[in-house]
């Protein structure tokens, strides 16, 4: 889900039983949302809540029980999108097994699978789908630097594993000047926040949002529309709407980082299978050789660890870190098989 549609449905749900929906829509300022307004229906949760909006607007319905029906809406569709994701994680885990195990009969068939790490990198778009955006990362020097290292090495070596290690150690160094733990672990990014909102009660200068995530920008219009309107009633219904989008992101990201902690453990079990099955089976030849070449299911090994690094990287929070865990898998594959 994007994090600024994510906001902008705080922003309805707030400030249309105050000023109607036509006043939210111009507050939110998004084109998605002004064709909806002049007649093109929309779909998805965005129509429901303009739809619901409009209803409780004709019917005169409070400004209180209006935000109550809205905000409990809100809710509804946040629990929905977090049942979703785990079911589709549980999905991806349950296809990343599946593989394995089909990957592991086509070599002892003397075959060289690609479609393990075709799937795995079709399932990255899934992932990015569920995947709240908490900061956005330059990625030109990290992938220059890091094909240049890569590159240069694979020339002097001739070897395939070490150069691509060399070359993600290179992408790492200025990638991880970006990064901050609290990006992964957003509970100081909310408390932060949250503390920003609740000195709107009292102090006439709060603490602004911190602006080193795309959650304290994204959510600086509706600070600046609380601090504005000002009406202690309407701004302990902002906390509370900004509290409960702000521990859907936080357990969104929790989620994730624990299903991407599982996915590389498949990948490891493929190591160890192949390692047992070169040591006890004899390659055969015939109809259907059995293990006709190491050196093929090490390639094969090599490139499904790549993409499960991507995977794995990219399910826990961006495919720069999954960049950044190769030289793991692969020395995992070149230990292990």
């Amino acid at each position: 889900m994007k994090l600024r549609e994510l906001i902008n449905y705080s922003i309805f749900v707030l400030i249309s039983p105050l000023l109607g929906a036509s006043g939210a829509i111009k507050m939110i300022n998004d084109e998605a949302w002004s064709k909806m307004e002049e007649g093109d229906g929309g779909k998805g949760f965005k129509a429901e809540l303009y739809r619901a909006a409009i209803n409780y607007e004709q019917a005169g319905t409070g400004v209180d029980n209006s935000f109550e029906f809205l905000s409990n809406a809100l809710k509804i569709n946040l629990e929905k999108n977090r049942r979703d994701m785990g079911e589709a994680l549980s999905s991806v885990l349950m296809v990343v097994i599946g593989l394995s195990i089909s990957t592991i009969l086509t070599m002892l068939l003397g075959g060289s699978s690609i479609l393990f790490p075709i799937a795995l990198l079709a399932m990255i778009p899934l992932i990015h789908y569920f995947q709240v955006e908490v900061t956005k990362y330059d990625y030109k020097l990290p992938s220059i630097l890091g094909a240049l290292v890569g590159m240069a090495t694979l020339l002097i070596t001739r070897n395939y594993p070490y150069s691509l290690m060399m070359g993600s150690i290179a992408f790492s160094i200025p990638y991880m000047t970006q990064f901050r733990p609290n990006f992964l672990f957003i509970g100081p990014i909310k408390s932060t926040i949250m503390n920003s909102f609740n000195e709107l009660m009292w102090s006439p200068d709060p603490t602004p949002l911190p602006t080193e995530t795309l959650i304290g920008v994204e959510f600086e219009k509706l600070f600046e529309a609380a601090r504005t309107i000002g009406a202690p009633l309407f701004l302990s219904k902002v906390n509370r709407v900004v509290y409960d989008v702000l521990s859907w992101i936080e357990d969104n990201n929790r989620t994730l980082l624990l299903y991407g902690l599982v996915i590389p453990i498949p990948y490891i079990l493929l190591c160890m299978v192949t390692r047992i099955l070169t040591i006890n089976i004899a390659p055969m030849q015939g109809p259907f050789p059995i293990l006709p070449s190491l050196d093929k299911s090490r390639e094969t090994l090599m490139i499904d660890g790549i993409v499960s690094s991507i995977l794995t990287g990219k399910t826990i929070h961006s495919i720069g870190v999954g960049i950044m865990l190769i030289p793991i898998f692969i020395a995992a594959q070149m230990m292990i098989a």
